[in-house]
C-alpha cells in the first residue's frame, strides 16, 4: 500500500481529523473541524508549536497525525495525536504518521511529548510504549443517564445549602450585575484549577487565551456555567457544555469550591442544581472526565448516579 503524508491546516483538513478522531474514539464527545481548529489557533495565537497531517492511501485520506503546544503549563509540553482508520491498521501508517510529527517536533523548544491512550486499548498501550512513552497518570470517564436521574434524595443538600444563603446562578445573569463579570470568572476558574490534580505544574493563561477557550469556545454555553455566590462572592461554579453533532448530550466539564468554602456540600448541590435544570430542558445525557487520584469529586458523581465506562492513560516521552 502506497501512503503519503503530508501537512494540511486547512478548515477541509480540520474536518477530515476530526472526523477520523470520531470514528477512532467512539466513547469521547463527537469532535467538529471547527472545535479542532480552534484549540490549535488558540496554541498558535500564544506562539506555540502546532501542526496537522494527513495521510491518504491515493486519494483516501485514511490518518491524521496532531502536534499542539499544552497552554497554562509550567513545563513547555507538546500533545501528539496519532489517529488510523481501523481498516487501515497494521501497516506502518501510525508508526509513519507519529515519525513525522515528533520529527517536526525535535526543533520546536518543548522537552516532553504527552499522548492520551485509552486503558482498554491494549493496541494503543503497545504502540506508545513502543514509542517510547511511560505512564504518568490515569482518568475516568463517567457517564449519567438524565433521564433516569432522580434529584429528589440529593435535594436536602441543595436546600441546605441554599438556605445558609449560598445563591446559584449562570454567567449569563450574572454579566448584567456584574461590570467585571469576566475578571472575576477568570480568576473564580484558576484558582479551582490550581486544586485539581494534574501531572505537570499549571500556570494560569493570559486572559486572552482563557476568553478563547473557555468563554467564547463553539461548545460553550453562558447559561451553563453555573456560579455559586456567597454573598457578592463567587465561590464555586460547574459547566455544562454542548457535545458537538448531539443537541441531547452534555459535558460537564470542571467542578470545584474555593478552599474557604468546602466540605459544606456546595459542590454536590452545584452538580444536583445544573444536572436538575439539564434534565428539565430536555437533555439526555451528561459525560465527565476525573483524574482517578481526584477521590472527593468522583464520589460525588457516583452517589449522582454517574456510571465509569472508560479510563484514559496521560503518558509521555522526551523528545
Amino acid at each position: 500500500m502506497d501512503i503519503t503524508i503530508d501537512r494540511d491546516e486547512s478548515p477541509a483538513a480540520f474536518g477530515i481529523g476530526a472526523a477520523i478522531h470520531t470514528v477512532c474514539f467512539p466513547d469521547e464527545p463527537a469532535m467538529s473541524g471547527d472545535e479542532l481548529a480552534q484549540r490549535f489557533a488558540v496554541a498558535a495565537a500564544e506562539g506555540g508549536a502546532t501542526g496537522l497531517w494527513l495521510a491518504r492511501s491515493g486519494a483516501e485520506v485514511i490518518g491524521f497525525g496532531a502536534l499542539r503546544d499544552l497552554l497554562g503549563l509550567e513545563d513547555a509540553l507538546l500533545l501528539v495525536m496519532v489517529n488510523v482508520l481501523p481498516d487501515h491498521r497494521h501497516a506502518g501508517t501510525g508508526r509513519a504518521l507519529h515519525d513525522q510529527v515528533v520529527g517536526t517536533a525535535d526543533g520546536s523548544g518543548p522537552g516532553a511529548l504527552v499522548a492520551l491512550v485509552y486503558e482498554r486499548d491494549a493496541r494503543e498501550i503497545r504502540f506508545a510504549e513502543a514509542a517510547g512513552y511511560g505512564v504518568i497518570s490515569t482518568a475516568r470517564r463517567s457517564d449519567l443517564d438524565l433521564r433516569r436521574f432522580d434529584p429528589t434524595p440529593h435535594m436536602p443538600v441543595l436546600e441546605r445549602v441554599i438556605a445558609e444563603g449560598i445563591e446559584f446562578t449562570t454567567i449569563r445573569a450574572l454579566q448584567k450585575r456584574h461590570a467585571d463579570w469576566f475578571e472575576r470568572f477568570y480568576t473564580l476558574c484558576y484558582e479551582l484549577e490550581e486544586d485539581i490534580p494534574f501531572p505537570f505544574p499549571q500556570r494560569p493563561p493570559t486572559p486572552e487565551t482563557f476568553r478563547a477557550a473557555v468563554v467564547d469556545a463553539d461548545a460553550a454555553r453562558l447559561d451553563g456555567f453555573y456560579i455559586a455566590v456567597d454573598h457578592d462572592r463567587w465561590i464555586g461554579l460547574t459547566e455544562l457544555r454542548t457535545v458537538p453533532d448531539d443537541p441531547t448530550a452534555l459535558h460537564q466539564e470542571l467542578t470545584g469550591v474555593r478552599r474557604e468554602a468546602r466540605h459544606r456540600g456546595i459542590a454536590t448541590a452545584l452538580k444536583v442544581y445544573a444536572l436538575s435544570l439539564a434534565k428539565a430542558q430536555g437533555f439526555r445525557t451528561a459525560q465527565t472526565w476525573n483524574d482517578t487520584s481526584n477521590a472527593g469529586i468522583i464520589a460525588i458523581n457516583d452517589r449522582l448516579g454517574f456510571t465509569g465506562v472508560a479510563g484514559t492513560m496521560e503518558m509521555t516521552r522526551p523528545i
